[in-house]
C-alpha cells in the first residue's frame, strides 16, 4: 500500500509542472518570443537558413523533428553572432531557444542557465505576459531539480504581479497550481490547499475545462494527503467529468494521474472499483509510453537512415576515387610505354643512320682502294 501511495504521489507532483520544452499553457496561451520581422512561413524552406529570421524558424523546425543536436549548434551560432552585434533582443530569443533544447534533452541545469540569461534581458525588453510565462518555466525547472524554495520565488513573482487582465490571471492560476504542490513536500497542507483553491477560483472564472480539471486534481490531492478520502473522491470525479471528451496528450496525462490517484482513494474507501480505475491508469500510461517509444524509434530510424545515406555517399566517393586513381595509373603506364616507344624508335633510327653512314664510308674506302690499285697498274 505504501508503494502505491508513493507512486501516485510522484505522479501527482509531476502533473503540477507545465511542459518545459513546449511552453503552451492549458488556457491556450503560448509563450511568445520577442518581436521579430514579419515573415511569411511559406516563403522559405524551414530546412534552409539564410538570415536571422530564417535561422530562428529552422531551429524551431529542427526541434519539431527531434534534431536537438543540429538545433543546438545553430542556436549557439546565432547567440554568438547576436553577442558580437550586441543585439539584446536576438540574444534573449536565442537564449530562450537554447533553454528549450536543453529542457527537451532533460539537461535542466544547462536549460536553467540559458532561460535565466533570457529572463535577465526579458525584464528590460519584453511584455509582461512573456516575462510571467518565463518565470513559470524557470520555477518549473527549479521544481524538476528539487529546489522548491527557488521555484517558490519565481511562482510568487507571478502571483504578486499587479496587472489585471484575463491572460495574466490565467498565467497567475498556473503559478498557484504549480505552487500548490510544493508545500506538500514540506507537509504544509494548509498552504497547499489555499494555493489549489486560488488556482481553481481563477480557472472556473474563465471556464477552461482542462485547466480547471488540473486545479481540481491538485485540490483533490491535498484532500488525499489530509485523508479526506470522500472529498478527494468527489473532486477527482468532477475533474474527470470536465475532460471526459478531451483526448489530447495533456488530457490523457491528466486522466492517467487522476485514475491512479482515484484508485488509491477508492481502495481506502473499500470501493471495489479501485482496480477498474487502476487498470485505466495503466492502459493510458502504456499508450503514452508506446507513443513516446514510437517517437524515439522514429528518431533512431531517421538518424540511421541519415548515417546510411552518409556511408553510401562515402563509399561512392571512395569508389570514384579508386576508379580515378586506376584511370590515372593506366594513363601513367600508357605515357611511360609511349615514351619508351619514342625513345626506342629514336635509338633505332639513330642506330640505322649511323650504320648507313658507316656503310657509306666503307664503300668510299673500297672505291678509293680500287682506284688506287688501278692507278698503280697503269703506272
Amino acid at each position: 500500500n505504501m508503494k502505491l501511495k508513493n507512486r501516485y504521489y510522484l505522479l501527482r507532483y509531476a502533473l503540477l509542472l507545465i511542459p518545459l520544452f513546449s511552453p503552451v499553457f492549458s488556457n491556450g496561451s503560448v509563450v511568445k518570443h520577442p518581436p521579430l520581422p514579419p515573415q511569411n512561413p511559406t516563403a522559405i524552406d524551414p530546412r534552409q537558413a539564410v538570415g536571422t529570421t530564417d535561422s530562428l524558424q529552422r531551429i524551431k523546425f529542427l526541434l519539431q523533428q527531434n534534431e536537438e543536436k543540429e538545433a543546438l549548434q545553430l542556436a549557439l551560432n546565432l547567440l554568438k553572432k547576436a553577442s558580437l552585434k550586441k543585439d539584446s533582443v536576438l540574444i534573449e530569443t536565442s537564449s530562450f531557444l537554447i533553454g528549450q533544447i536543453f529542457s527537451k534533452s532533460k539537461n535542466y541545469e544547462k536549460s536553467l542557465e540559458y532561460y535565466k540569461k533570457s529572463y535577465s534581458l526579458a525584464k528590460k525588453n519584453s511584455k509582461p505576459k512573456y516575462l510571467l510565462n518565463l518565470e513559470i518555466i524557470i520555477g518549473t525547472i527549479y521544481s524538476k531539480i528539487k529546489q522548491p524554495d527557488s521555484a517558490t520565488i519565481y511562482y510568487q513573482k507571478v502571483i504578486n504581479n499587479t496587472i489585471s487582465s484575463p491572460e495574466i490571471e490565467l498565467i497567475r492560476s498556473r503559478a498557484y497550481s504549480n505552487l500548490s504542490g510544493l508545500p506538500i513536500l514540506k507537509g504544509d497542507l494548509l498552504h497547499a490547499q489555499l494555493n489549489a483553491l486560488n488556482a481553481l477560483e481563477i480557472q472556473e472564472k474563465y471556464n477552461n475545462a482542462l485547466s480547471t480539471a488540473m486545479a481540481l486534481n491538485n485540490l483533490a490531492s491535498v484532500y488525499l494527503e489530509q485523508k479526506r478520502f470522500a472529498d478527494a473522491k468527489r473532486v477527482y470525479f468532477e475533474a474527470l467529468e470536465l475532460i471526459k471528451n478531451i483526448d489530447n496528450e495533456s488530457s490523457l496525462s491528466l486522466k492517467e494521474a487522476i485514475y491512479d490517484n482515484l484508485s488509491w482513494v477508492l481502495f481506502q474507501l473499500k470501493d471495489y472499483r479501485t482496480y477498474i480505475y487502476q487498470e485505466k491508469s495503466f492502459r493510458i500510461r502504456d499508450s503514452l509510453r508506446n507513443e513516446e517509444l514510437s517517437g524515439i524509434l522514429a528518431t533512431i530510424e531517421g538518424r540511421y537512415n541519415a548515417e546510411n545515406i552518409k556511408k553510401k555517399e562515402q563509399l561512392k566517393t571512395a569508389e570514384e576515387k579508386r576508379e580515378k586513381e586506376h584511370a590515372q595509373n593506366i594513363n601513367n603506364i600508357l605515357i611511360v610505354i609511349s615514351l619508351s616507344l619514342l625513345i626506342g624508335g629514336w635509338l633505332i633510327y639513330r642506330y640505322l643512320k649511323l650504320r648507313q653512314k658507316n656503310l657509306t664510308l666503307e664503300l668510299k674506302q673500297q672505291q678509293l682502294i680500287q682506284q688506287n690499285n688501278l692507278e698503280q697498274l697503269q703506272n
